[in-house]
């Protein structure tokens, strides 16, 4: 079966197509509208705004939601996991002025 235009990847069962609203890169001058993610594996493969995606591949549609790949969290508690009770925090942190 071809999947002509797609790449030949599309058919492998790790690649997923994410759909959102908006595309923030940190490179652009301004947010790519309703973009289309090619996802393969754990690495961005493509970005398009071609909206539809080749049959049989998942697709995670986030509606309007505005996606920014690739940007990390400088604000994280690496050390305190989300399901820390009270008294992990104070056992971890308790001591720290």
């Amino acid at each position: 079966m071809s999947l002509a235009p797609y790449p030949s990847w599309w058919a492998d069962a790790n690649a997923i197509a994410i759909r959102a609203g908006k595309l923030i890169d940190g490179r652009s001058e301004k947010p790519l509208n309703n973009p289309l993610i090619q996802v393969e594996g754990n690495k961005i493969v493509s970005v398009t705004d071609v909206w539809s995606a080749p049959p049989g591949v998942k697709v995670v549609d986030l509606g309007n939601a505005t996606v920014l790949p690739g940007f990390v969290d400088v604000h994280t508690h690496v050390l305190v996991q989300g399901d820390a009770s009270s008294e992990e925090y104070e056992r971890q942190f308790g001591g720290l002025q």
